[in-house]
């Protein structure tokens, strides 16, 4: 089982307010998950993070399996 985990993730739009705070979280790769909230409350900079976070592994696992 492949596991992505992070813990305390924090996000500012402007350094004053964080829109994350101190999120964790371990997702198995291969699940569909959901997230929900009020507006603003940073589910969109969440999906991104986790999709750069996901374009990052891709990237590294081909250049570790390129010949």
């Amino acid at each position: 089982m492949s596991v992505l985990s992070f813990s305390n993730l924090c996000y500012s739009y402007d350094k004053k307010k964080n829109v994350l705070n101190s999120i964790s979280a371990e997702l198995e790769l291969g699940k569909i998950y959901a997230v929900l909230g009020t507006s603003g409350c940073g589910k969109t900079i969440l999906s991104i993070f986790l999709r750069l976070i996901s374009l990052c592994i891709r990237l590294i696992l081909s250049l570790l399996c390129a010949d």
